[in-house]
């Protein structure tokens, strides 16, 4: 996941669409790594995919590690900088 802030503290968050897994709840973007894919090409791949941002991974921020089922799941957490792209809405 990329957490990605403006110089006013905010962060960058989605929301889950209707119908997906975890539906409404609110998340960092990011996604599943690629065969062959490192974490920084990756996020720069799935946040330009599903947001239409190009970023930079600055670093690494936290791993946890979770249960799902019988699998563990291992989630990055890096800190990202926006380069370009994107158009946002400010909601309160």
């Amino acid at each position: 996941a990329g957490v990605l802030s403006d110089t006013g503290g905010r962060l960058l968050s989605c929301r889950r669409s209707p119908g997906e897994v975890s539906s409404g709840e609110w998340e960092f973007p990011g996604g599943k790594l690629e065969v062959g894919e490192d974490i920084p090409t990756c996020l720069r791949r799935e946040l330009l995919e599903e947001l239409g941002l190009t970023i930079e991974p600055i670093r690494p921020l936290c791993v946890h590690r979770v249960l799902s089922g019988p699998v563990e799941l291992e989630l990055h957490t890096w800190e990202v900088a926006w380069v370009s792209g994107g158009n946002f809405a400010q909601r309160s």
